[in-house]
Order: structure tokens, then C-alpha cells, then sequence
């Protein structure tokens, strides 16, 4: 790997900022919607605090790196969302490709890969805790703005309180519904 393998590197993953999570766009203009990026940074630092409080025997360092690729592939291939009509298998497919290229000239690209799919896979309680709180930054994001914005987004609520099983961002999660 080169310096110039990382400015390549740089390029791709940096497609997330100007990658809009889709989902906000049925309700919201354009303008006013979260990119993958700040998404991504919102479940990686909720993530960490999340597992420092609950989780003292969760891995931090693995919590950030998996919170911080988990969205990665999005910047080749949008952020897909059920309404998209992709299946899941299908999904995790492209995205898996996508994953792959954007790491391919990376010394330790296996690594990063590895995590991905572990993520994916909710292999580790360190997989498990972003994978909920992806959940939960939806939900706390349709909170936002909800009160920002004149609209309702029950769908994302609903959507997240089936994802999320773990008792301790359960607790975070029902805390939101009661404001």
C-alpha cells in the first residue's frame, strides 16, 4: 500500500457524505436529511458510550471500527432500504461487493472485510451492540426530527423496537417513546 492507495481509499469511502440515508427522503426534502457519514459517526459514538455503560467486557476499539464500516458499502451502492425492492440476500450481496473493492487496496483489507460480515452476521456481542444501536440512532433520528419537522414517522419507531432485543438499548429505545 502506497499513499496513494490511502488518497484512492479516501475517495471512495468519502461518497458517504454525499450519500443520503433514503428512507428520510419519503418524508423530508432532500436537504434536510442525514447523510451515511453522519449516520455512521452517530452509531459509532453512541456505540461506544452505549458498551462503556452496559457492556464493560465488550471490545470498544472493535465496537468503533465495526460502527464506523458498518455503512461502508453504501458509498457504491446507495443506501438501500425495504422500500428499495432489493431482497435481502440480494442486498447483502452488492454490498458485500461493494465492501470488498473499497477495501481491496488496503494491506489489511481481509480485516476490515472480516468485521463487515461479522456485523452482518451479528457473530459478536460487539456486532450485536452496533447492529442495535443502528437501530436506535434511527429512532433517535426520527425523534429529531419529528420535532424539527412537521411529520410523523412511526414506520421507523415500529422498525426499530423489532430490531432491538438487547436490555439494555431496549431501555434507551423506550425511554424515546415516552417523551
Amino acid at each position: 500500500m502506497n499513499a496513494g492507495d490511502i488518497v484512492k481509499f479516501y475517495s471512495e469511502f468519502a461518497k458517504l457524505k454525499d450519500t443520503l440515508r433514503t428512507g428520510w427522503t419519503k418524508y423530508l426534502s432532500k436537504s434536510q436529511v442525514e447523510s451515511v457519514a453522519e449516520h455512521s459517526f452517530s452509531v459509532t459514538l453512541l456505540s461506544l458510550i452505549i458498551a462503556e455503560k452496559y457492556f464493560p467486557n465488550a471490545n470498544t476499539n472493535k465496537i468503533m471500527t465495526i460502527g464506523l464500516i458498518h455503512d461502508i458499502g453504501e458509498a457504491y451502492v446507495g443506501d438501500i432500504t425495504p422500500h428499495c425492492g432489493v431482497c435481502a440476500e440480494e442486498k447483502h450481496k452488492i454490498e458485500f461487493e461493494a465492501v470488498k473493492q473499497i477495501f481491496s487496496n488496503l494491506e489489511n483489507k481481509e480485516k476490515y472485510i472480516s468485521l463487515w460480515e461479522e456485523y452482518e452476521e451479528g457473530k459478536s456481542i460487539e456486532a450485536k451492540i452496533v447492529k442495535e444501536v443502528d437501530k436506535l440512532e434511527m429512532a433517535l433520528q426520527a425523534n429529531l426530527y419529528e420535532s424539527k419537522h412537521d411529520t410523523e414517522l412511526a414506520e421507523f419507531f415500529e422498525s426499530a423496537e423489532k430490531k432491538i432485543t438487547l436490555k439494555e438499548i431496549k431501555e434507551i429505545f423506550d425511554s424515546i417513546k415516552t417523551k
